[in-house]
């Protein structure tokens, strides 16, 4: 030809590089990466955009950035906006009504990611938008309330095939908790529950842990004394199988929300 022959070379992923995919950066909440590239002394990589003005202030703790495959993620105020986690270059930029999620204190993040696609909870439905693109890919809606009324698609997120989710009547709780074959759209399961917290939900081992406040007058009354407030009105953790027709569990915890993931992981197998 007569500009000559052109090629191009994507590099891989780096070897020992983590990623951060959900809230806490995994679905079990540890809060912690396997990346074994990152070492101290730390320094800036880069400084620029996106910036402050679209984004919800750092006093409302707005839903924390996602980061994978050199990518990251930031939710602003009704936008998402991608970029190169190594030099800052923007991928894309998108305006979506109800990507907003603040106060992580008591509250879901409203975003996770996989290899290839950003998972984007709004309203009563979540977004798949492509991670390369930002272009919507498919929509999935959340169950209806036992009302039959619409509800909001809380809690988040995404194991192999399934994606997960949460339906909330009022903030910070959910009534349910269920499901979605995300690459078929094939809902798999629900799991219906009375108040569910919203920021005890995590995943391991094929097993969805939450508290959930379904105990008895008996069981209140039996509640180990000296407990904090929210043990003592009864609220329960429980344990459901993640994969289609699993089976629950329950067991009273006597100490603090903060206690209820790492025990569930590694004291007990509901």
């Amino acid at each position: 030809e007569s500009r000559g022959t052109w090629l191009r070379f994507v590099r891989g992923p780096l070897d020992g590089a983590g990623s951060w995919t959900h809230q806490y950066g995994d679905p079990g909440n540890t809060a912690s990466s396997n990346d074994q590239l990152v070492k101290c002394p730390l320094r800036v990589l880069w400084y620029g955009e996106p910036g402050p003005d679209k984004v919800p202030s750092r006093h409302l703790r707005n839903a924390a950035p996602l980061s994978i495959n050199g990518r990251v993620f930031l939710q602003g105020i009704n936008r998402i906006i991608c970029f190169d986690a190594y030099n800052g270059f923007r991928y894309w930029e998108r305006e979506i009504p109800g990507a907003y999620r603040v106060r992580m204190a008591r509250e879901c993040s409203n975003l996770v990611c996989n290899e290839n696609n950003l998972f984007v909870a709004t309203g009563s439905k979540c977004l798949r938008l492509a991670a390369a693109t930002g272009e919507t890919e498919a929509t999935y809606e959340a169950p209806a309330g036992a009302d039959a009324s619409d509800r909001t698609w809380a809690y988040v997120a995404v194991v192999g095939n399934l994606l997960f989710g949460s339906t909330s009547a009022q903030s910070q709780f959910s009534d349910s908790v269920f499901a979605v074959d995300w690459q078929t759209g094939k809902r798999c399961w629900v799991h219906h529950g009375k108040n569910i917290r919203n920021n005890t939900i995590a995943l391991g081992e094929g097993r969805i842990f939450f508290a959930d406040d379904r105990a008895t007058s008996e069981q209140r009354r039996a509640a180990p004394t000296g407990t904090r407030g929210p043990f003592r009105s009864g609220r329960y953790a429980r344990c459901v199988r993640a994969a289609p027709g699993g089976s629950a569990g329950m067991v009273h915890f006597g100490t603090s929300f903060a206690d209820v993931g790492q025990e569930a992981f590694h004291g007990f197998r509901i």
